[in-house]
């Protein structure tokens, strides 16, 4: 089985919609930071800025461990919606990553 692809533009939308507030990053990249109850943490991650480029293989491993995820099937999930933000965060409780 291929690993899925996506688009940068595919991904930022799915963390947008996941509590990511997205900022302009130095150079070529722009910070997604999670926030939650209107508080940002520590918990972020970057995307090209280009729009012609990818997330697969080992830049979505390392996406999926900025987010502190246990691998790219996780992130895959987060993206494409079954694993939602709520499950999300009650998983980065339960690993010491948020209070």
């Amino acid at each position: 089985m291929t690993p899925k692809t996506y688009t940068n533009t595919q991904a930022s939308r799915a963390l947008n919609r996941k509590g990511f507030r997205e900022k302009k990053g130095r150079k070529n990249h722009r910070i997604f930071e999670l926030v939650v109850n209107g508080k940002i943490t520590h918990i972020r991650t970057k995307i090209s800025h280009t729009r012609k480029g990818s997330i697969s293989g080992k830049l979505r491993k390392l996406m999926a461990r900025d987010l502190k995820m246990d691998g790219g099937n996780q992130f895959n999930e987060f993206l494409d919606c079954p694993y939602t933000l709520s499950q999300y965060l009650v998983d980065l409780q339960a690993n010491g990553h948020l209070p």
